[in-house]
């Protein structure tokens, strides 16, 4: 593909994407293992409007799904022996 004719945008934050602003609709592929940290940085930039391409997948059938529910396992663990630890009078660290 060859890159658009048009310059790059201004530098502005996020808050002045105004309808009559010059923009691209572009589909971004990378390694999952690279997403996180692309997101985060595109975020921080403040020149990105992200649109969720799988709207009408509920939260349960995302990808993301087992590694949330694996989280919430550890959390409910975490706070589990924090309680346990404090009834016993247990310091768990610094």
């Amino acid at each position: 593909l060859a890159p658009p004719s048009r310059a790059p945008p201004p530098l502005f934050p996020m808050g002045s994407l105004f309808r009559s602003e010059d923009m691209l609709l572009v589909r971004l592929y990378f390694e999952s293992v690279a997403a996180p940290a692309t997101v985060d940085e595109l975020g921080r930039l403040g020149l990105v409007q992200f649109s969720d391409l799988n709207a009408a997948t509920t939260a349960f059938q995302r990808r993301f799904a087992a590694d949330v529910k694996r989280c919430e396992e550890l959390q409910r663990q975490l706070r589990y022996l924090s309680a346990t630890s404090s009834t016993l009078h247990i310091s768990a660290g610094p």
